[in-house]
């Protein structure tokens, strides 16, 4: 009986490990006017509890493409790890291919992008931290912006590092 009751509580001790969520942050904000400022960022707060692990992040945003301009769209990011430490990331997603054809999958008369824009990312701190998204258009509004969000998740390192 005592054996039946230890290997019952090593399985359930697996099975809620296994079961560890693993998206730190999925988060998406919408604009009401559907433009985004370019000099105001959108701010996205979680925390980090391993440094040890590696992470996915995403971006994901919706535009409306009877208004929207730009082919190429950049995003300028700072991540606040500490209040003495920053990171500036910068990235560009595709939003139109050279003959001019939506690149992100239809949803009614919007186009909705889910990109992922870093991959095997380690942060190096524990605790809060602030990802600052910038828009890094030419243009001082991006018009046709719906929603921008991201998601982060912890993902299981499946490189091998010597």
């Amino acid at each position: 009986m005592k054996k039946i009751l230890l290997f019952a509580t090593i399985a359930i001790g697996l099975l809620a490990a296994c079961s560890e969520n693993k998206i730190i942050i999925d988060e998406t904000h919408t604009f009401a006017d559907s433009k985004w400022q370019r000099f105001e960022p959108e701010v996205f707060k979680f925390d980090i509890n391993d440094t040890a692990a590696c992470y996915d992040i995403y971006f994901n945003f919706r535009i409306d493409t009877a208004t929207f301009r730009s082919d190429n769209l950049p995003f300028i990011c700072t991540l606040v790890e500490r209040e003495d430490y920053k990171r500036t990331l910068t990235t560009e997603i595709a939003i139109r291919d050279k003959r001019g054809i939506w690149l992100g999958t239809p949803v009614g008369q919007f186009y909705e992008y889910r990109r992922k824009v870093r991959e095997y990312f380690f942060f190096n701190a524990k605790g809060p931290h602030e990802l600052q998204v910038k828009n890094g258009s030419q243009f001082l509004e991006a018009a046709g912006f719906i929603s921008f969000g991201i998601k982060i998740e912890k993902v299981n390192m499946d490189l091998k590092i010597e």
